[in-house]
């Protein structure tokens, strides 16, 4: 009888012990943090927990190394597994007013949206986008807006040096300074003898426009005069003007004035007649090439204030009257009278161009 006992419970200790068997551990992790470990038997699963959440991120799984693990995988050793998640990610599109894409970028969720450099669209400006935008919280197409530029009967004043000016007491139409040495026209030229030979009463004319104020100055330059509020201030006198046509330039060469110099007075004028004359339209003459090499006056600097011209022209979506294009190292004694200014036929050239430019600008071409 004691035999039969010890026998059972010798079986019944064998039977616990195989019951019980190995045990190992497995650990779930967020972001390298533990957040939950549980104890599995040898041979048996581990049951899946609940989903973890990560703000703007989707759950894909849980890996183990690189692999997605397969929870009816049976547990065979100790565990690390480790959640994975993707960024939620949408889409920002910016399209032009026919549609067409001018950007477009998948992001993660709450990204900054960028906008693209502002559009063009001849004849029209850009008056900004038809939604609000700052962060990606969902997909979103934002389309550009503008308003049509009307350029018949618009107010045009122009902002020069000498090449821009005209005074005579008989006639009707003239730049504001009546001084001596304050214009060229008529009196220095043998073949502009009348106002309606200047290239900016031609461009006036040609384009159906008015003009306001023609704020030029014999010898003046852009670092001492042309962006002071005083000349800025004159470009409105007879009405605020539409348009303003700045050229200026050739003396600060003469002057040999530095390319700093030049580029911070002419940006700093481009930033005050905006604020003065809210919604104006401004076009930029570069300058034409010449022999002149008189006092500081460089073919080297030219070029360089040239190269200013284009580029505040693009930051600022501006206009360009290309005057370095009329009047080249090829063509320039047709084109002036004295080393500097433009004769009558040099007038009509630089017209032309003006006309050109500014129709195109609008869309009239």
């Amino acid at each position: 009888m004691k035999k039969i006992f010890n026998f059972i419970i010798t079986i019944t200790l064998v039977l616990l012990l195989t019951s019980c068997g190995e045990t190992y551990y497995v650990n779930f992790y967020v972001d390298n943090e533990i957040i939950d470990f549980v104890e599995v038997k040898k041979g048996k699963q581990v049951e899946e927990p609940n989903v973890p959440e990560k703000s703007y991120h989707n759950f894909i799984g849980w890996f183990n190394n690189d692999e997605l693990y397969d929870f009816n995988t049976k547990v065979k050793s100790n565990l690390d597994l480790y959640a994975k998640f993707e960024a939620i990610q949408y889409t920002y599109k910016f399209i032009d007013s026919d549609g067409s894409i001018l950007k477009e970028v998948k992001a993660d969720m709450y990204s900054v949206i960028e906008a693209p450099q502002n559009p063009k669209k001849p004849g029209y400006t850009f008056i900004g986008w038809d939604k609000e935008f700052m962060y990606l919280t969902e997909d979103i197409t934002i389309q550009a807006q503008y308003q049509e530029l009307v350029l018949e009967g618009s107010v045009v004043s122009i902002l020069g040096d000498s090449i821009s000016t005209f005074y005579d007491s008989q006639s009707s139409v003239n730049s504001i300074y009546s001084g001596t040495n304050q214009f060229y026209y008529p009196i220095y030229s043998p073949t502009v003898k009348s106002a309606e030979q200047t290239w900016w009463y031609k461009t006036i004319e040609g384009t159906n426009t008015v003009l306001g104020t023609n704020e030029s100055l014999s010898g003046s330059d852009m670092v001492n005069s042309g962006s002071t509020n005083k000349r800025l201030d004159n470009l409105g006198l007879n009405n605020d003007p539409d348009i303003v046509i700045i050229f200026l330039g050739t003396n600060d060469n003469v002057n040999g004035h530095t390319i700093e110099k030049f580029k911070s007075a002419y940006e700093s004028a481009i930033k005050n007649i905006k604020t003065k004359y809210p919604g104006v339209i401004i076009f930029c003459c570069t300058l034409g090439y010449s022999a002149y090499t008189g006092y500081y006056y460089t073919e080297a600097r030219r070029q360089a204030m040239n190269k200013v011209i284009y580029e505040l022209v693009e930051n600022y979506d501006l206009g360009l009257i290309d005057f370095a294009t009329t009047q080249n190292a090829t063509n320039y004694t047709q084109c002036l009278g004295d080393s500097l200014h433009p004769s009558d036929k040099g007038m009509e050239a630089y017209s032309a161009t003006a006309i050109n430019a500014i129709n195109e600008y609008f869309g009239k071409n």
